[in-house]
């Protein structure tokens, strides 16, 4: 049942949402980073999927020492886009943000998004900047591909052209741990999509923009955990799921309810590039293990050994039959979508 929000300013409020899955080791972390902001959420109601790691408990403690936080508990594991989405429907702010427990956001974030949210109430979405981390918490890099200098809206046009049509070159590209919605307008459009796989939140973030416009926060607002075990990482060593992921996308975008958030000839530029993009990521991932089995197996060298050449045959084959493989996946996500889709 839902409580009264514990108002923190005055204002638009402000719901932060966490799904946690065994991250007892991190999720404490995102949760102080989210109750010591300058500008702290009026609610945070934490969902743990059933976790089989003392999580709960560690959660069950930051929530002792802050009354906004809320604690959700599944029995059974439901999913991380199920569960966001159950926490959405808690939600009682006008703005959401939906954290990850092994991410967590950086100071004055808040501040600045909220400041500009009350300036700019038509915006549909607020995003700023991440700095890409490892599990150590190590950065890797930042996140930067959007045009803007400086804080300020960017209205649904200035969006397409800006943004959409600007990063064609990196097609995935994503504000990922840095994007706040407006609550209203996320329901309009039903939440998030599970079909769409990891995507799904930056999907529906471009969407908001496209519709709503987006305000653009200038400066590093989350770090975002590139672990090899997250959700979007184990879509991204299956290029046969990958694949099926950008099918989805496709469906979405040229169906009545998306085709004037995204037109025919930017659907087809960025499916395309995106698709080799893909490509490309699975023979590099193959290259480099077919490698390191070389490797394994010829410590001396290709020559090192009377069982060289057969087997140097034998992964000659299996190469080949890799590369059929993903033409054969390649082959069925297209044909769940033109690949050049009529132009309207």
């Amino acid at each position: 049942m839902a409580e009264s929000l514990v108002r923190s300013s005055s204002g638009p409020s402000l719901s932060a949402l966490m799904c946690n899955y065994n991250h007892a080791g991190l999720v404490a972390r995102a949760i102080d980073a989210i109750m010591t902001q300058s500008r702290p959420p009026d609610e945070l109601i934490v969902l743990d999927d059933a976790s089989t790691d003392d999580s709960l408990e560690v959660i069950e403690r930051c929530a002792s020492r802050h009354p906004a936080i809320r604690v959700l508990r599944h029995v059974r594991n439901a999913g991380v886009i199920a569960s966001v989405n159950e926490l959405l429907a808690e939600a009682q702010g006008d703005y959401v943000f939906t954290a990850s427990a092994d991410d967590y956001i950086l100071p004055g974030f808040f501040e600045q998004a909220m400041q500009m949210a009350e300036r700019y109430p038509q915006a549909g979405v607020l995003a700023g900047e991440c700095f890409v981390i490892d599990p150590a918490g190590v950065r890797l890099a930042t996140q930067q591909h959007a045009p803007w200098s400086g804080s300020q809206f960017v209205d649904p046009v200035r969006f397409l052209h800006e943004y959409l049509y600007a990063t064609l070159d990196v097609p995935s590209h994503s504000f990922v741990s840095a994007i706040i919605h407006r609550r209203s307008a996320l329901a309009a459009v039903g939440g998030f999509a599970p079909e769409l796989g990891f995507w799904t939140d930056t999907f529906t973030f471009r969407v908001l923009a496209r519709r709503h416009g987006l305000c653009y926060v200038d400066q590093p607002c989350a770090c975002w955990t590139a672990a090899p075990d997250s959700f979007s990482h184990r879509t991204l060593r299956d290029p046969a799921g990958h694949l099926e992921v950008l099918a989805a996308l496709v469906r979405q975008m040229t169906s009545p309810a998306h085709s004037e958030d995204f037109p025919s000839d930017y659907v087809s530029r960025w499916s395309e590039r995106y698709r080799s993009d893909i490509v490309h990521a699975a023979c590099r991932q193959f290259d480099a293990r077919f490698a390191a089995l070389n490797a394994d197996l010829w410590p001396r060298g290709p020559g090192g050994g009377p069982l060289g050449p057969v087997v140097g045959h034998l992964l000659w084959r299996l190469g080949n039959l890799h590369e059929a493989l993903l033409r054969a996946a390649t082959k069925r996500a297209l044909q769940r979508y033109p690949r050049h889709p009529p132009h309207g």
